[in-house]
């Protein structure tokens, strides 16, 4: 059933509909991405009908011509290309509302999201668990975790606390990439989450 082509496949008027669901249907959701799971997207009479339904002239997804025009939904084939794409958008709103030096802050900025980010012009912070650099002690392994992943929540808020206009995105990397890989807790995510709120910067 698979469908891997770049840029247009089966899967992607699945997944326009799932973003339909939570954009625009509200309480009456069709959830026909899960309802094709079950079945043969490429031959079946459900999916044909699916996509006629996003090609129509009231639909979320831009259609046709106009998919070219005034496009509104994306596939991308790497996660760098998306990186470009949402800091070029950044900026162009940080331009407008902030003044000044502006800072993507995470818990460790993975190499291309950093030179994305520079290459328009942020500052990329990397704000690391205080036990970040700790020695793996081998009789804990399997035993224990701190979650070395976690962002430096005092350095975090102490951040924001004088810069935060400056701050247009915070970036969390699941699983630590730059870190080894190591994992970030529930907990630390709320926390950041509850920053973001506060401050209206976007997690």
């Amino acid at each position: 059933m698979a469908d891997e082509s770049y840029a247009r496949n089966s899967w992607y008027y699945a997944i326009l509909s799932a973003f339909r669901d939570f954009t625009e249907r509200g309480t009456d959701p069709k959830k026909y991405f899960l309802k094709l799971l079950d079945v043969n997207i490429k031959s079946n009479d459900f999916f044909h009908n699916v996509v006629n339904e996003a090609c129509s002239s009231t639909s979320f997804v831009n259609s046709n011509v106009d998919q070219l025009e005034r496009p509104n939904a994306f596939l991308l084939p790497q996660g760098r290309c998306c990186e470009n794409i949402l800091f070029q958008t950044l900026q162009h709103f940080a331009n407008n509302k902030r003044n000044g030096k502006k800072y993507v802050l995470s818990n460790g900025l993975f190499d291309t999201t950093n030179a994305n980010s520079t290459l328009n012009a942020f500052e990329g912070l990397n704000f690391f668990h205080e036990n970040f650099y700790d020695q793996v002690e081998i009789t804990e392994l399997g035993k224990s975790n701190p979650f070395r992943g976690d962002i430096n929540l005092a350095k975090l808020e102490d951040f924001l606390t004088k810069n935060s206009k400056n701050v247009p995105i915070i970036v969390l990397t699941l699983t630590n990439n730059t870190g080894a890989g190591q994992p970030v807790s529930m907990k630390c995510i709320k926390e950041v989450s509850k920053l973001c709120l506060q401050y209206e910067i976007p997690l």
